[in-house]
Formats: C-alpha cells, structure tokens, sequence
C-alpha cells in the first residue's frame, strides 16, 4: 500500500483545546502539548516538536469570533484532477 500524506492544519485554535487535552492527555498516548519559552508546541509519536503555534491563533478577535456563524467556508479541489478536497474560511 502507498503512504499518503495527508496536510491538516487550523487557523484557529480555541483556548478550550488546550484545556481539553490538559484534562484528557491519557486518551492521546505518546501525544504532549509542550509549554516553553518557545511557546506552547504540539509533539507527536516519533517526531520533533512543532514550530510554537502562533497566539493569535487562540485570539477570537483576531480570528473574526469563535462560532461557525462568524465564517464563511467553501470546499474545492486541491488541485485539478485531485481526489482530495479543500476547505477555505474566511470573515462573513
């Protein structure tokens, strides 16, 4: 079978999730959410920590507000005769 690389990535992070995984790290085993002076980072199994996640991320004001309502999303192909699809939101 042929490895796939799937890209999955948020432009915004809710505060809530990081509280979340604090309370529910057992579930996600070999999972951390690391907290330095680089900032928080997310490793998982077998691989490097990733680049600080960026704060405004987590910031609703920034992000144009925290409910479904406050975007507008569109779905497309990630490129011409692709099999996958992507997802764009923006403000409304």
């Amino acid at each position: 079978m042929k490895n796939i690389v799937i890209d999955i990535h948020a432009h915004f992070i809710p505060r809530l999730l990081y509280e979340r995984f604090d309370a529910n790290s057992t579930k996600f085993p070999g999972v951390k959410l690391l907290r330095d002076e680089k900032g928080k980072r997310l490793q998982f199994p077998g691989g490097e920590p990733t680049r600080p996640i960026l704060p405004k991320l987590s910031d609703t004001a920034e992000a144009g507000g925290s409910t479904a309502s406050a975007t507008s999303c569109r779905r497309g192909k990630a490129s011409p005769g692709a099999a996958t699809t992507t997802t764009a939101c923006g403000r409304s």
